[in-house]
C-alpha cells in the first residue's frame, strides 16, 4: 500500500484530512504555531505519509477533480493563488492560465495542457484572465 492521496473532495474525506496535515507540516517547518506536535508528525512520518506536499505526484485530472470540489464548495475557479486548505491547487490554477497565455501567443509545444483540457477548464466556467486585486480573502 501507500499513503499517497490525490484528492480532497469534501472536508469530511481522507484526502482534505491528509492535505491539512501537509499544511500544518508547513507551518511548523515555518516556525508557525500548529496543534500537531512533533510526536504526531513523527508518527506520521513512521507509516510512510509525506508530510512534505512537494512529494505528492498528482495528475492533470486530479486536479481538475480538486478544482470541480472548489467549485462545489465556493461557486467559481477563483482559487486564491495561497490557498491555505490546497496550496497546490492555487499553483495548479495559475499554471493552467500561464499554459493558456503561451497557447495564445503561440508556444503551444512549450504546454502539456492539451485543447481537450482547456475545453475542460471552459465548461467549469474556468476565467482566464483575472486580476490578483479582485481576490476576496
Amino acid at each position: 500500500g501507500h499513503t499517497r492521496l490525490s484528492v480532497w473532495k469534501n472536508p469530511q474525506s481522507l484526502g482534505f484530512w491528509a492535505r491539512n496535515q501537509q499544511t500544518k507540516f508547513n507551518n511548523f517547518q515555518n516556525g508557525e504555531k500548529t496543534v500537531l506536535t512533533k510526536r504526531k508528525f513523527k508518527l506520521l512520518s513512521d507509516i510512510g505519509f509525506k508530510l512534505d506536499p512537494t512529494h505528492v505526484i498528482l495528475t492533470w485530472n486530479d486536479h481538475y477533480d480538486e478544482l470541480e470540489s472548489f467549485f462545489e464548495r465556493f461557486g467559481s475557479c477563483r482559487v486564491p493563488s495561497k490557498f491555505h486548505q490546497n496550496p497546490l491547487l492555487g499553483e495548479w490554477v495559475q499554471d493552467q492560465r500561464k499554459n493558456y497565455r503561451k497557447l495564445l501567443i503561440g508556444m503551444a509545444k512549450e504546454i502539456s495542457t492539451t485543447q481537450s483540457n482547456f475545453d475542460q477548464l471552459d465548461k467549469l466556467g474556468f476565467e482566464w484572465c483575472v486580476s490578483e486585486n479582485s481576490w476576496e480573502d
